[in-house]
């Protein structure tokens, strides 16, 4: 008789541990959630109803489980056992409030009878300032790597490089459009030669037209991230 009830404390322990281990996935796959869902469209659109956003949440909170949660024989119905229909979201005060709810299923309970209910729920505060479709108004400009001003064209001549080729003896006699001198470029300029390169807006000059530094790089940036640079004299007049 005393070995019974051993192995059925050992079991019912066994069991609190596993439902406490579970309970802990689901928590942090909330918190990895909320993180995610803040940059979604479906969640953050005006026209967003309630089924979308549940399958937002729901979508996110599997991802973060992984494919290795299979609790089948703990929750009740599995991954479609979980719950979020009471979740919300208040666009007014940027508050997301994740609440999970779920079973767990009791080995040998009869009618389920004592499948143990559980709730857990997240509040995070998601990005309030302009949203996703606000975003898209807000004016873009384009820089280079090295460039001192920013361009409003993307087929700016500036950004389209042009390469002149000169006697390398004349270096000495050329500027930039700022008015600089051209020193040899680090990358390709290990020797003397006879003709290099150059361009308007660089100030190195290259023995080889396919040295990298002469590809122009070109990024994107919003204009308020580059205001303490002055714009391009052709286009962004």
């Amino acid at each position: 008789m005393v070995i019974p009830i051993f192995l059925f404390v050992i079991i019912t322990f066994f069991y609190i541990f596993i439902m406490f281990t579970t309970d802990m996935d689901i928590y942090k796959a909330m918190k990895e959630s909320s993180r995610d869902i803040g940059y979604i469209e479906a969640l953050l659109a005006p026209e967003t109803n309630v089924a979308g956003r549940d399958l937002s949440i729901k979508a996110n909170i599997t991802k973060n489980l992984g494919s290795g949660f299979i609790k089948d024989n703990i929750i009740k119905g599995g991954i479609s056992g979980i719950d979020v229909s009471g979740s919300s979201y208040d666009k007014d005060t940027g508050v997301l409030d994740i609440v999970v709810s779920y079973k767990y299923k009791i080995p040998y309970s009869v009618l389920d009878l004592l499948d143990i209910s559980r709730k857990q729920r997240f509040k995070s505060r998601l990005y309030t300032g302009k949203n996703i479709y606000e975003q898209e108004d807000e004016k873009y400009v384009y820089v280079t790597k090295n460039g001192k001003v920013y361009h409003c064209d993307i087929n700016c001549s500036y950004l389209n490089i042009k390469i002149k080729e000169i006697d390398f003896n004349a270096v000495g006699d050329y500027r930039n459009e700022w008015g600089e001198k051209y020193y040899p470029c680090e990358n390709c300029m290990k020797e003397d030669a006879p003709i290099v390169y150059i361009t308007e807006d660089g100030n190195r000059y290259h023995s080889s037209k396919e040295c990298y530094s002469l590809n122009r790089n070109v990024y994107k940036k919003k204009l308020s991230e580059v205001h303490d640079m002055p714009p391009c004299s052709r286009c962004g007049k």
